[in-house]
């Protein structure tokens, strides 16, 4: 069997449910929403990941920032930043199609990381 190809756009799609909508973000105008995941569903490992999500059956570019959560064993939380999404989210399904890794995350985050990831 071939090796994956790692310049593949999209590597792998998951299923997830809107938890919580923040309040948005001011410095990028980005809207940020907190997205449960199965537990038993792998994830990429912690960093930022440029993604799609599909809200209500539209495609949106966003990022997400997958963390470890403290104190709990191989528990990872996934924030998603959309671009362009002016709508007011509200927990509903949604799927993240997964595409390249960029930035491994850091206890020490730098404000540019995120601008950084999205440009890509």
């Amino acid at each position: 069997m071939n090796k994956a190809d790692p310049t593949v756009a999209c590597l792998y799609q998951t299923q997830g449910t809107i938890s919580q909508e923040n309040i948005r973000s001011k410095f990028l105008d980005y809207q940020i929403a907190d997205i449960n995941i199965h537990p038993d569903i792998p994830l990429p490992t912690t960093g930022y990941h440029p993604i799609s999500i599909k809200i209500s059956g539209k495609w949106y570019e966003a990022v997400a920032s997958i963390v470890t959560i403290p104190g709990e064993e191989n528990d990872k939380k996934v924030k998603v930043y959309i671009r362009n999404f002016e709508q007011q989210l509200q927990a509903c399904n949604v799927l993240l199609s997964w595409n390249n890794y960029v930035i491994p995350s850091t206890k020490q985050k730098r404000r540019d990381e995120l601008p950084a990831a999205i440009s890509l």
